[in-house]
């Protein structure tokens, strides 16, 4: 049991005794001596000159396997002259002075509509049929006027007597 804490305290007296010798920036400070922070410092900028030559050679390492190092950041196109066709598509209220409501002879089935909104329209052309429901044509639909398609019915019951299509057209 002597021998166990005689060496117990012998391990810890040595462990105490054997402080760090590294002369850290904040000893070397503490000290003010002159010749030993421009020793120091001399010391930490050739660290740091190793340590700047070992980046560069990781980054030159880096180029050469990264291929998506390579690629530029700004990319120029050559601009072609070619049509451009775009469509202008809103919604809203049409009030005109000037409108023709085109309604059906015939009850039925709306079988085919050949225009749509905002389409014009000439007199005599077929906006649509109508038919029965065993698919037998009973009448097409013509527009009596010539102008601008603003509205039509979408149900494809067709009632006899009923607005069908609204036209707004130019006196």
């Amino acid at each position: 049991m002597k021998h166990i804490i005689t060496i117990s305290f012998l391990a810890i007296v040595l462990a105490s005794c054997n402080g760090d010798k590294k002369n850290t920036v904040e000893k070397v400070l503490e000290k003010n001596n002159l010749k030993e922070i421009r020793t120091k410092r001399a010391e930490l900028v050739t660290q740091q000159d190793a340590i700047h030559s070992q980046i560069k050679l990781l980054d030159d390492r880096i180029k050469t396997l990264d291929s998506t190092q390579n690629t530029p950041l700004i990319t120029t196109l050559t601009a072609k002259e070619e049509v451009f066709n775009h469509v202008l598509e809103l919604q809203g209220n049409v009030t005109t002075k000037n409108l023709l409501v085109i309604t059906p002879e015939f009850s039925g089935i709306l079988t085919n509509v050949y225009v749509t909104e905002g389409q014009n329209v000439t007199k005599g052309q077929v906006l649509a049929e109508i038919g029965s429901p065993y698919g037998a044509i009973f009448d097409s639909v013509k527009a009596t006027r010539s102008g601008i398609l603003i509205g039509k019915q979408n149900i494809p019951l067709v009632q006899e007597g009923e607005a069908m299509f609204h036209v707004a057209y130019f006196s």
